[in-house]
């Protein structure tokens, strides 16, 4: 009779605590959710950050294995600074953005 109440008592302390473990785990991970919908850049903000790290890459990348006779490489980072509208319009409509 004493080991049953024994049981009992322990087996009612565990099931007290793994419900008050499950709903911090469920109130964290609602927090966190929250979180990450409030920082996650908005449209304009997307496009802006992908356009600069499109043309950081080109640069690094690609104008710098372009040829220097006649100016290439000159011309390839004077195009990226020129044609960052039609760089972003190319993000704005050949990316995703993903939450």
């Amino acid at each position: 009779m004493k080991q049953t109440l024994i049981r009992e008592t322990f087996h009612q302390g565990t099931m007290k605590g793994r419900n008050v473990a499950a709903a911090l785990g469920g109130i964290a991970l609602v927090a966190v959710g929250a979180v990450m919908a409030i920082k996650n850049p908005g449209q304009d903000d997307y496009e802006t950050f992908a356009t600069q790290q499109l043309t950081g890459y080109l640069q690094e990348n690609v104008c710098v294995k372009a040829p220097s006779e006649f100016g290439l490489q000159r011309d390839c980072q004077s195009l990226l600074k020129s044609k960052q509208a039609e760089i972003r319009e190319f993000v704005a409509t050949g990316t995703e953005q993903e939450n």
